[in-house]
């Protein structure tokens, strides 16, 4: 199974989740029984296979995504191409109508994207999408790059009350289009890194005002948080804003799904978080786990159905071998698919976070070696005037790329070394130090091209190479700030316990090969 769309109920039940399977072409939706998320009976029982509009062809479906019509405004799923033609890449953005009856659907709407995106191979094309309101983008400032001006949803007729984001698999861009609903006519609107060499899934939280870019185990399952900063050189603009590694206890499964539940489900400070597996690791499609969430005001929408005490709930499940650990790192008992999506509790790891675009910080300064250095040359930094402690973030501006962390020492000072990428624009650029206190400094710096004989050829900043003050730091087992942005320490999110909660028999579904 790839990608995942949560569709909310509207209360504090679970909604519906829709899932896609690559190949076959396969559309699933999901409900919760009370124990486990099992296909809808009837048409739904064995999911819903996809074809082009004439009928013909297999779709290779690798995400799905709703607007805020909900189901009235049909599911966009994004295909990396025709399974039929498997040598031939083929990007699209397929619409359908899940409210028709019958055990098959065809496409109502579809928008060819091949002229307008990177020549790319089959099995790398389009993984991943999400759709986000005008509304809220313009609520944000964003920024359009096809205009050169704030987005006006205006410049684009027919197109909608939203953007759709895709992800491209081979290079790790997020391009944002305006899709005219009349026809196959598009416009891009941004494009966007997502601080992957590789993206998966995307998912908007509109909680936190966040767009997430999930990474499957070609980056060890890692995921970033992009916010559209509000100051500085990228005022307008999704850049990254955190980078997670997978959660603590998760093995490094194919998780090319990602879902969150909405906030009507937070409950006891948590919510449930979803991720499909699409090769079927141990033979299970779908893992949930939980974040911390701030609860909504006090009644009868606000609690759920299900137990909050963890692994209370119990069936004669038939799937396989229970999954993972709890936060403490105590084996499970819990079977799969018998466990309510939040029930496992939170963990206690200590969070990492920054701010998109802080103002500098009292004191805070930046030094690097060299004024001027060559695409794909190293060097290095040396901070002062953050807190001691604190995480700090290494950027590389104009075009934000994050290149890594490093924690202030006793002194609130900070050094290390850094590669610059060997395709990096020639030009002016900025090393960038963001602390999570918000505290910044940043150093001019000019980057020349690289020699034609350079046998580097990556495509973005390598990750920090060494840091000389306190310990090596990976990304925290998933922790965001707050909701509210108060100035109070950021909350750690996202449970360890991850529950497989639908063995991958229930949906037939097959793992497909892994990207060599």
């Amino acid at each position: 199974m790839s990608g995942l769309a949560y569709e909310a109920s509207g209360g504090a039940t679970p909604g519906t989740l829709w899932a896609v399977k690559n190949g076959p072409s396969t559309l699933y939706k999901l409900i919760f029984d009370g124990t486990a998320w099992v296909p809808e009976a009837g048409d739904w029982g064995a999911g819903k296979p996809l074809h082009y509009a004439n009928g013909l062809g297999d779709p290779d479906a690798e995400g799905v995504a709703l607007t805020d019509s909900g189901l009235a405004g049909g599911i966009f799923v994004s295909t990396e191409r025709d399974n039929k033609v498997g040598k031939v890449s083929k990007p699209m953005v397929l619409r359908f109508d899940a409210t028709t009856s019958g055990s098959s659907l065809l496409a109502s709407n579809s928008w060819d994207l091949t002229a307008d995106l990177p020549v790319v191979a089959p099995n790398s094309g389009l993984e991943a999408i999400s759709w986000l309101s005008d509304t809220f983008l313009v609520s944000q400032g964003f920024y359009d790059e096809h205009t050169n001006a704030a987005y006006n949803p205006n410049a684009y007729p027919h197109h909608g009350s939203g953007l759709f984001f895709v992800g491209l698999e081979a290079n790790g861009t997020i391009y944002a289009y305006a899709l005219d609903q009349t026809s196959g006519a598009y416009t891009r609107v941004a494009t966007i890194s997502s601080g992957f060499s590789g993206v998966m899934d995307l998912e908007y939280e509109a909680e936190t005002n966040s767009l997430w870019a999930a990474c499957d185990d070609t980056c060890d399952g890692r995921t970033s948080v992009l916010k559209i900063a509000q100051s500085g050189p990228a005022a307008g603009r999704f850049v990254v804003n955190t980078v997670y590694e997978r959660p603590a206890g998760m093995p490094n499964y194919n998780n090319e799904g990602f879902a969150i539940a909405p906030q009507a489900l937070c409950a006891d400070g948590v919510k449930p978080v979803y991720y499909a597996d699409d090769t079927n690791d141990g033979g299970h499609a779908l893992r949930s786990g939980t974040i911390n969430c701030t609860p909504l005001p006090a009644g009868p929408s606000t609690s759920t159905s299900t137990s909050t005490s963890p692994s209370t709930s119990t069936s004669t499940s038939t799937s396989t071998a229970p999954e993972t650990t709890t936060p403490s790192g105590t084996p499970s008992t819990t079977a799969p698919s018998t466990t309510a999506p939040s029930t496992t509790a939170p963990s206690t790891t200590a969070p990492s976070t920054s701010n998109p675009m802080p103002t500098p910080g009292p004191g805070t300064t930046v030094k690097v070696s060299a004024e001027t250095v060559v695409a794909g040359g190293s060097l290095s930094f040396t901070g002062s005037g953050f807190i001691p402690g604190e995480s700090v973030a290494v950027w590389l501006n104009s075009d934000p790329i994050l290149l890594g962390r490093v924690v202030a020492d006793a002194n609130g000072t900070v050094a290390g070394v850094v590669t610059i990428g060997p395709n990096t624009a020639p030009g002016a650029h900025s090393i960038q130090l963001i602390g999570d206190s918000s505290r910044t400094a940043s150093a001019s710096i000019i980057v020349l091209a690289a020699s034609s004989t350079d046998p580097d050829n990556s495509t973005a900043s390598a990750p920090l190479a060494h840091r000389t003050s306190g310990a090596p730091v990976p990304a925290p087992a998933l922790a965001r700030p707050e909701l509210a942005q108060t100035g109070v320490n950021p909350a750690v999110w996202l449970s360890a316990g991850i529950i497989a909660l639908l063995a991958g028999a229930m949906l037939t579904v097959t793992g497909r090969r892994r990207r060599t």
